[in-house]
């Protein structure tokens, strides 16, 4: 199964203010901390949804196991769908059977959380995988190319979960087998800062 992630990394950043993926990381920077984890995996193709690069360390490509893309998203302050388009279209030129959808702002992130993400959706009948936290499902998210056309009809400032609230017909296998800070996406100062203090 071809999978590619859509590192989903577009975003305006409107609750920190300014562009929170520069912010310094564990010796890297916030937006490269996941990507790194994304370019040790076993996935096949890596597409970096973006429109500035400054917060990529360049570094974190020195064991890079999958090729890197990156996708321009114009209209990304339009909102999310506009970003997941533009990783969806490469995706589906580049032949992906499965994409798995990462948000650049979980630092947290694992690659054997992503590894097992993958293993998951290839051993189970499902249309979907994805982090399950007991009420819903977060991204990361592995959606099978059976989902593809609903993925790419998406609009707003919408994610890719929002089609599973639109209708029943998809069948999800959930995966809990996840620590809780990979999870946890930063949005503001003081998350950012709190993230920072448990993790001296």
């Amino acid at each position: 199964m071809k999978t590619a992630v859509i590192y989903l990394a577009a975003g305006k950043s409107s609750r920190m203010g300014h562009n929170k993926l520069e912010k310094p990381w564990k010796g890297t920077t916030l937006g490269s901390s996941a990507l790194q984890q994304v370019l040790t995996s076993s996935v096949d193709e890596v597409i970096v949804v973006t429109n500035q690069s400054l917060w990529i360390d360049d570094r974190i490509f020195g064991r890079c196991k999958s090729p890197v893309r990156i996708a321009a998203s114009p209209q990304a302050r339009k909102g999310q769908a506009y970003s997941l388009r533009a990783g969806m279209n490469e995706a589906v030129r580049l032949g992906a059977e499965a994409v798995l959808v990462v948000l650049a702002d979980q630092p947290g992130l694992k690659a054997e959380t992503i590894d097992r993400l993958i293993a998951q959706a290839q051993t189970h009948s499902c249309d979907f995988t994805g982090m399950w936290t007991g009420r819903h499902y977060q991204p990361p998210m592995l959606f099978k190319q059976q989902m593809f056309a609903a993925l790419q009809s998406v609009e707003g400032d919408r994610g890719a979960a929002s089609i599973l609230r639109e209708a029943y017909v998809w069948k999800g296998h959930p995966y809990g087998g996840f620590r809780y800070l990979e999870q946890f996406d930063v949005d503001t100062e003081e998350e950012y800062r709190w993230l920072l203090q448990i993790n001296q």
